[in-house]
């Protein structure tokens, strides 16, 4: 499963993934028709506090029971393999380094923007054109058949992994990025906001 596996091979895996929130495979009509009830499981990842990990997957089930669909919490995996598991469909999430494009309005990736703090001269004297890319996390949501077939990706930004000291980038801690409700709640939201019904 996705979510159990590490950070940094997660980005290498999934990096090229959804480069676009809300990426259905199959007609958006079609697997709203045909999927109601998802198995999913915990986000795992030793990278994250479990309290963290945890508010992500209640808040994706929140939403996703608030838009018709039942959830299933694991516990049929013996059923998903003899193919008799009562589920249309699996649920798969990761949190993903991904990479946000920034000027000097700000930063921008997987459906989400943020401002962010520049010396309003230009960096190290450079002019405003100044423009780049910057580590970012995301959520990553996929949703398969029981028999492996891909039938949504997408991705909702979370935070930025870098920011301005006053003199260079520095790195920011991902940890730090989920302690942030409101943008951990965005980031669900804009990856789940394609499943609407």
């Amino acid at each position: 499963m996705v979510g159990h596996l590490p950070l940094a091979f997660l980005a290498l895996v999934l990096g090229a993934c959804a480069s676009k929130p809300g990426h259905f495979k199959n007609p958006r009509e079609e697997f709203l028709a045909t999927t109601r009830t998802l198995l999913d499981f915990p986000l795992e990842g030793p990278e994250f506090r479990a309290e963290d990990l945890a508010r992500i997957d209640l808040e994706v089930k929140r939403l996703l029971e608030a838009y018709d669909y039942r959830i299933v919490e694991g516990g049929v995996l013996e059923d998903l393999d003899r193919g008799v598991a009562d589920v249309d469909s699996i649920l798969i999430k990761g949190l993903v380094l991904r990479e946000a494009y920034f000027d000097f309005e700000g930063a921008e990736w997987d459906g989400v923007r943020r401002e962010i703090e520049l010396p309003s001269g230009g960096l190290y004297g450079l002019d405003e054109d100044l423009e780049g890319y910057l580590g970012a996390l995301s959520l990553y949501v996929c949703i398969t058949r029981p028999g492996g077939e891909i039938q949504f990706e997408s991705v909702g930004g979370v935070g930025l992994l870098q920011r301005w000291n006053g003199s260079e980038f520095e790195n920011v801690g991902p940890t730090s990025l989920l302690a942030d409700e409101d943008a951990v709640q965005a980031a669900v939201e804009t990856a789940l906001a394609p499943l609407a019904r």
